[in-house]
Parts: structure tokens; C-alpha cells; sequence
């Protein structure tokens, strides 16, 4: 499972460090970043298989973010974190993840998703 690689992208370091921590434990990579500008680059320098990034994040925001893996790195998926399960997107994420949440279902998210990338 080491070639799959996990790019997270969250501004709040602590939750950051903490979801890092249980994707790592269960095989990933995890690539960590804090910005929208630096997950784009991140994005061309890093094979990533999945994304899961902040919907509020510095720079480009998540929104931004997705379009541009729609547009550029089809292949990789993409779930969004919000706090609000009302917010539309478009397009659409391959997952959202309601926050709070906790480190199983944010195990489940990530496993399924990748499976079904296989």
C-alpha cells in the first residue's frame, strides 16, 4: 500500500498533524500542506492518489482546488471537509466529509474511495 499516496490539506495544524497520523497508521503516504497555492504545487510534484482538503483553506480555496484536479489530474479523487452539509458543489466532490468526525470514519472514507480507485 506504500505507493498510495494521501495529499491533506488543512490550515489548522493540530487537526492537520492528527488526521495525518491515522491515515498514516493505517499504510499511507500523506503529504501535508496548509494552502491551496501549495497543494497545486504539491499536485505536480507528487504522485497522490486521493485529496482531502479543507473546504476553507489559504489561497485557493477548496472549490478552486477541486476544479482545477477535474481539469488537470482526473484520475484522482477528491473529498472535501465542511461544516456545512448544505453547501453545493460544483463540480461535484467524490466524497464529503461532515466535520466533526472521527479518525474511524475518516479511515472508512479514505479506504473506500482508494478501493475503488484499484
Amino acid at each position: 500500500m506504500s505507493e498510495i499516496c494521501i495529499l491533506l490539506v488543512e490550515d489548522d495544524a493540530m487537526q492537520r498533524r492528527q488526521m495525518a497520523r491515522v491515515l498514516k497508521s493505517e499504510g499511507y503516504r500523506v503529504s501535508e500542506c496548509s494552502s491551496g497555492d501549495e497543494a497545486l504545487r504539491l499536485l505536480d510534484e507528487v504522485e497522490v492518489t486521493l485529496v482531502l482538503t479543507d473546504m476553507r483553506i489559504p489561497g485557493k480555496d477548496g472549490i478552486f482546488l477541486l476544479k482545477h484536479i477535474r481539469r488537470k489530474h482526473a484520475d484522482i479523487r477528491v473529498i472535501i471537509m465542511t461544516g456545512d452539509p448544505h453547501e453545493v458543489f460544483e463540480p461535484q466532490p467524490d466524497a464529503l466529509l461532515l466535520k466533526p468526525f472521527t479518525g474511524r470514519q475518516l479511515k472508512e472514507l479514505a479506504r473506500r474511495l482508494i478501493k475503488q480507485e484499484e
